[in-house]
């Protein structure tokens, strides 16, 4: 058996997203929910298979449909028959070139767009992206995003409005309805063109004046819009529908309440009231984010931003803590605005005061002035005071953080600084060799010789220190949760650092707790205790427990920083991490591929988090037997790790390591060597020779010189690999157990067969209490150990390992290629026995139903020729049987095989 390589873990490292939400899928501007049942559709529209209506309503219907070339599942607009006119079609013919044109990431792309005739005349299709997503609002909602991160989020969906518009296409309906986001959390705007080709404007689809009544996405129209002039429309009428969306997705409501309003006053609301102020919903919209919002929504276009870009550019400003070049709108305007809605009372006003105003000019003039001065004077003191209040209890804050951190330092430096187990080891031993009279030190140097003095200042650590820490933390900050949970935290890191994680779980599951309660789930020092939970639980070999955590780190990083942010970058590379070890590498490489492009994106192509996330991927595609894919991945990588970090970096080193596997997985072992070679020196030079990385690479020495032949050699490498990770992991980690495996492998091919029983044996009971009796690991010792006895003629004890291996994989499951294996095992033990009749029945069927994967095809052809062996004994004995018949028939089938 051949050790797994060290796919390292890197820093709490870090991956493509789990979104637990549900989604809906897009192209649903009728009301996303379910789809409906199949019956009733139309087969084929086009070259599109129908396969579920999406959605349906006044101007047609929106199914769910398959494209054979290329294949892909698209969403299908189907404009109704009776809604077609010949001036429609003229149109939809000009708008499906323009919409052809759209290549945007926030944009769901139009395929096609196209006619049918189901014998009704001619209708208009779009062909477009089926995207699975969640409206904009509820998105927001669900992840519980903050102000920034929703504009963040308007800000993207307005760039690409933009490059729309750069193409000459107004959307004309806007709204959350037709944007989506997906669980990358990438916005997509849905029907970009399709309202226009179709028609689908005030008067058509959006309104239903025969009622009476407001229905569809009237409260996103710009006022020029709901004014029933679509001359009047260009793009600055979808920035207003971007201000209304920035308005709910920021309030949770509408500008205005057109809730039970004939069509005619909402128009008039829309043309002439003003929204409701942000910050009598929200106080803290006030200043900047109110500003911008109010300016998208100008009823003047000229007053707007002129364009989509120059919205998200402002947003882009307030992000950034820059100024905005919005500016709230002057008194004087606010008064013009209030005349042109009062008409007659201005007029009625302005009669009067022509009578009065030659003598009262003067004193209205001072009066006002004076007026307009107080009330400055008022705001002003009150904008003073809330600053003083505001500054007044920053400074507490910031004073009382330097407080605990004064603490949290301190209390580092007296009880965990500079812990070097090497170091304690090395003073421990001249400490006991001091303590002797000179004449007596030769004696005891023999005498202590065998001795791991890093081990023993290891378990010093273990039993006094640490322990001593976390009695000391309870006891000096009991009244100071989150300092307790930080020093804690602290412990766990440190420990975790040391190859204990063992020891770490207990305060770091303490810290986590803490944070919890009093920071809540979405703070980030929660977040990042529990991404540390999770690196805990992994290195101790718990690969599902492990995915557990980084699971929720990462649904937790995404809700509060986004999907660039690098501890969110970190959580998708974890989770990818945890799918790999859990075998399920088809589902982490997707994971893999976002953490790079994030970090790409965000940290640049020669980042260390860059570079590991590329190595990350080189791993991943050598487990699933793509070299030639994984190539570039290593060697972009450990370029750019010797580069930036130097040769002798822990994580180059691991790239180092990681390129002599790739070599070695495709047989290359002298250019292998080097590679693993200089990894070992490196690791034993930087680590010592206890860390758990060293050991790796101790482990992966002994497994290329045995695949060389090199078989003395090996056992050597082997022996120093399982001593260290018994003492150091203990027996019953996952590595310890490869060891263990490992070196009962090199003493089988040495022929030391009662030997290497000894360690086959030792897994077995390992694997028996490590897992249920009934476990698949247990199932693959017994194996081991049953090839083992029949390697020294013990056919009745391999048969009795493998009649319980059988039992437990048929209880896994059935049909599984091991079950099939292991039958035609013990069939070949039974033969062994003179049992033929009974080997005949187990090794056919087992050589006929036997399909293992490519990398174990040899198992099949071992099934077939203990068939062809047992038809070659039966004819031994029975000659004229027609058993050598049977032999050469089954020996065709292993020819075809070779």
């Amino acid at each position: 058996m051949t050790e797994q390589h060290d796919g390292d873990l890197h820093s709490d490292p870090t991956l493509p997203r789990i979104d637990p939400d549900a989604t809906i899928e897009a192209g649903v501007p009728f009301g996303p929910g379910a789809e409906s049942p199949a019956a009733g559709l139309p087969k084929n529209i086009g070259r599109y298979r129908i396969l579920s209506r999406i959605g349906e309503g006044g101007m047609g219907a929106v199914y769910k449909a398959e494209q054979d070339a290329p294949r892909r599942v698209v969403a299908l607009k189907v404009i109704r028959a009776g809604a077609v006119s010949a001036n429609l079609l003229r149109r939809f013919e000009i708008e499906a070139q323009i919409l052809g044109r759209l290549d945007h990431p926030g944009i769901a792309t139009i395929f096609e767009a196209g006619t049918f005739d189901a014998g009704h005349g001619a209708q208009p299709f779009f062909a477009m992206e089926f995207v699975e997503g969640r409206l904009l609002t509820e998105y927001a909602d669900a992840h519980r995003l903050g102000t920034r991160e929703r504009l963040a989020l308007l800000a993207r969906v307005a760039e690409a409005v933009q490059h729309a518009h750069q193409k000459g296409v107004i959307h004309r309906d806007l709204k959350p309805g037709n944007i989506l986001v997906t669980a990358a959390g990438q916005p997509k705007v849905l029907d970009f063109g399709v309202a226009r080709a179709t028609d689908a404007d005030i008067q058509t689809a959006t309104m239903q004046t025969d009622i009476g009544q407001l229905i569809g996405t009237v409260p996103y129209m710009s006022p020029e819009q709901a004014s029933g002039r679509p001359d009047e429309l260009d793009t600055r009428s979808d920035v207003y529908a971007l201000g209304v969306i920035a308005y709910e997705l920021l309030t949770g409501r509408m500008p205005y309440d057109l809730r039970q309003k004939m069509l005619h006053e909402a128009v008039r609301v829309i043309q002439f009231d003003e929204p409701t102020p942000m910050s009598s919903i929200n106080r803290t919209l006030r200043g900047d984010v109110e500003i911008i919002v109010g300016k998208a929504l100008t009823k003047e276009k000229d007053r707007r931003y002129q364009s989509a870009s120059a919205l998200a550019e402002d947003i882009g400003r307030y992000l950034h803590n820059e100024p905005i070049e919005a500016r709230p709108p002057s008194t004087w305007y606010q008064l013009s605005k209030f005349s042109r809605r009062n008409k007659a009372l201005v007029a009625g006003v302005a009669a009067v005061l022509v009578v009065s105003v030659a003598g009262a000019a003067i004193s209205v003039r001072y009066a006002q002035r004076e007026a307009e001065q107080k009330q400055l004077a008022i705001e002003n003191a009150n904008a003073a005071r809330e600053a003083q209040q505001l500054a007044e209890r920053a400074q507490a804050e910031e004073a009382n953080r330097a407080r605990e951190l004064e603490q949290v330092a301190e209390f580092q430096a007296s009880q965990l600084g500079g812990i070097d187990p090497e170091k304690m080891g090395t003073g421990m031993r001249l400490s006991l060799l001091e303590a002797v009279p000179q004449g007596q030190r030769s004696d005891l140097e023999q005498a202590i010789a065998p001795v791991n003095f890093t081990t023993l200042a290891m378990s010093t650590l273990k039993d006094n220190i640490f322990e001593q820490s976390i009695t000391a933390v309870d006891e000096q900050f009991e009244a100071q949760p989150l300092v307790r949970a930080r020093l804690l935290q602290t412990i766990a890191d440190t420990t975790k650092n040391l190859g204990l994680p063992e020891f770490a779980r207990d305060p770091q599951e303490r810290a986590l707790a803490i944070r919890r309660e009093v920071l809540g789930d979405d703070h980030e020092d929660t977040l990042a205790s529990i991404s540390k939970m999770g690196t805990v639980f992994f290195i101790e070999g718990k690969a599902d427990d492990a995915a557990k955590y980084w699971g929720e780190a990462l649904a937790g990083f995404q809700r509060t920083k986004g999907d660039d942010h690098p501890d969110t970058l970190n959580s998708i590379g974890n989770l990818g991490v945890a799918l790999q070890a859990q075998g399920k590498l088809e589902e982490a490489e997707p994971y893999y591929q976002a953490a790079i492009d994030g970090r790409r994106r965000s940290l640049g192509d020669d980042h260390r988090e860059t570079l590991i996330s590329l190595g990350n991927m080189a791993i991943l595609l050598m487990s699933q037997g793509k070299y030639a894919e994984a190539e570039p991945f290593q060697l972009e990588a450990l370029d750019g790790l010797r580069r930036t970090l130097g040769d002798k970096h822990p994580d180059t080193l691991t790239s180092i390591g990681s390129m002599g596997y790739l070599l070695w997985l495709q047989d290359k072992y002298s250019e292998a060597e080097p590679y693993y070679a200089e990894a070992l020196e490196g690791r034993r030079l930087s680590l010592g020779d206890e860390h758990p990385d060293t050991l790796n690479s101790i482990g992966n020495m002994a497994s290329l010189l045995g695949d060389q032949g090199r078989l003395a050699e090996a056992l050597a490498f082997n022996r120093e690999a399982l001593e260290g990770r018994r003492r150091v992991l203990g027996n019953e980690h996952p590595r310890t157990l490869i060891s263990i495996s490992n070196m009962a492998h090199i003493l089988e091919r040495l022929d030391r067969h009662r030997e290497a029983e000894t360690y086959y044996r030792e897994v077995l009971e390992l694997s028996r209490t490590a897992e249920p009796p009934d476990g698949s690991r247990t199932a693959s010792a017994l194996v081991r150990l049953g090839i083992n006895l029949m390697s020294q003629d013990r056919f009745s004890e391999a048969e009795a390992a493998f009649r319980e291996s059988l039992g437990i994989r048929r209880g896994l499951n059935p049909d599984e290629w091991r079950v099939w294996d292991t039958q035609s095992l013990l069939g070949g033990s039974v033969m062994k026995q003179g049992r033929i009749a009974e080997a005949e029945l187990l090794l056919v069927e087992a050589a006929e139903k036997l399909d293992p994967p490519p990398t174990s095809e040899s198992l099949r052809n071992e099934a077939i020729q203990r068939v062809v062996d047992l038809y070659t004994a039966r004819h031994a004995a029975e000659p004229d049987a027609g058993h050598d018949a049977k032999a050469e028939q089954w020996r065709s089938v292993l020819t075809q095989s070779d």
